[in-house]
């Protein structure tokens, strides 16, 4: 018989971002076989209870969890999943036989995973926000979350980190737990460079503006006010110049009121929540990636922009220096100066700025989601004792 695994993750697209992409791609990839059967309890977006196919072999249960903001959660909304997912957990676990559990995020899928560790074994993949200490809007929890995150981790048979930045900050609560890393995946059929990128190193007399993207959520972690209080430097620099930003969040007016007050309010677009289909055109009109996350895991938009053939600025946090070597620069966290003068100096300079763009599509090409699946397949091979013949991606 099939092995069977319920998976938690209180977001999934179109909620959410990073940890809901890495974990469509990675259903994507289950999908392809009938060797393993896989029930994800998530969350709706349309507040209304649903239960819809991937494929045959893989069904997604979204409860009926009312959001006012698709890609930022409140403490009330994830406490109402925790309480919705639990019991449902629990009724399917009653009427299914399950061989694991795999919980995405530790608070608070972990917790639930936990609740039915007499009934099932369950593994924990740590995102971001489920470690303490990384991000700061729940330092005022962490007294309250460690224990339980210690707990959550000590009683798993199995705990993974998307980054060694991740797993390193887990360590500080959790010490003695082994965490493996299972990096995030990037699909380089979908992205993938554009044929004819136009050269952007300029002089400030030309025209042709320099085109920035970033993709991040509206919140204060991702640091897009420091990329926009670079902007001016950049265009005294270079001369025009375009900020894309995708994302949604709850900081949108108070960022846009930013760019108004720094002079470069016409110089940024907010394009707001884009179809992941729709991204790829989008990078492809771009000549520089820029993340300024003040805290960050391993960022599915990076290498998203990788496998698109930009090369990159990002700040030094989270997994992001796992993913630079001669394909972008990395400055401080928080550092508008040190963002500008890296923007600066990549796209001042075209053979370097060519030069970037195709390192980061070289290391992107290593970064399959085949392979981050078959080495979540092998975890569950260790937890369950069985083989699972499923053929996926190279």
């Amino acid at each position: 018989m099939s092995p069977r695994v319920l998976i938690l993750n209180y977001e999934y697209p179109p909620l959410g971002g990073g940890a809901a992409n890495a974990l469509y791609y990675l259903l994507r990839e289950f999908a392809a076989s009938s060797e393993i059967r896989v029930d994800l309890v998530t969350s709706s977006s349309d507040g209304r209870f649903a239960i819809t196919e991937l494929a045959g072999n893989v069904s997604i249960h979204k409860l009926a969890i009312r959001k006012a903001n698709r890609h930022y959660w409140t403490q009330p909304e994830i406490l109402d999943y925790s309480v919705r997912a639990a019991l449902y957990a629990r009724r399917l676990v009653d009427r299914t036989d399950y061989d694991l559990c795999h919980a995405f995020f530790a608070i608070p899928c972990g917790v639930i995973a936990y609740g039915l560790r007499g009934r099932l074994p369950y593994i924990v993949s740590l995102r971001g926000s489920d470690v303490p200490g990384f991000n700061n809007r729940f330092n005022w929890m962490n007294a309250a979350l460690k224990p339980a995150f210690r707990r959550v981790l000590k009683s798993a048979s199995a705990v993974q980190a998307n980054s060694e930045g991740l797993m390193k900050l887990a360590h500080l609560t959790s010490s003695d737990t082994p965490i493996d890393i299972i990096h995030n995946g990037v699909d380089c059929r979908q992205f993938s460079p554009a044929e004819h990128r136009n050269p952007v190193g300029r002089s400030k007399l030309e025209n042709a503006a320099a085109r920035l993207i970033s993709v991040s959520r509206l919140i204060g972690r991702k640091g897009i006010d420091d990329l926009i209080r670079a902007l001016p430097a950049i265009k005294e620099s270079l001369g025009p110049v375009e900020l894309t930003v995708v994302g949604e969040g709850n900081l949108k007016d108070s960022l846009s009121a930013l760019a108004e007050s720094e002079g470069v309010g016409r110089d940024v677009t907010w394009l707001g929540a884009v179809d992941h289909d729709g991204l790829p055109d989008i990078y492809r009109r771009s000549d520089l990636f820029v993340l300024p996350s003040h805290f960050e895991g391993m960022s599915n938009a990076l290498l998203e922009a990788m496998a698109s053939g930009l090369p990159v600025v990002v700040t030094a946090t989270g997994g992001t220096d796992e993913l630079i070597d001669g394909n972008g620069l990395i400055v401080s966290a928080g550092d508008s100066g040190a963002l500008g003068r890296a923007i600066i100096d990549i796209l001042g300079d075209d053979d370097k700025r060519r030069a970037y763009g195709a390192g980061s599509r070289e290391i992107a090409s290593r970064f399959s989601w085949g392979n981050v699946a078959r080495q979540y397949l092998k975890t569950y091979e260790q937890v369950i004792g069985k083989s699972i013949p499923v053929e996926v991606e190279s």
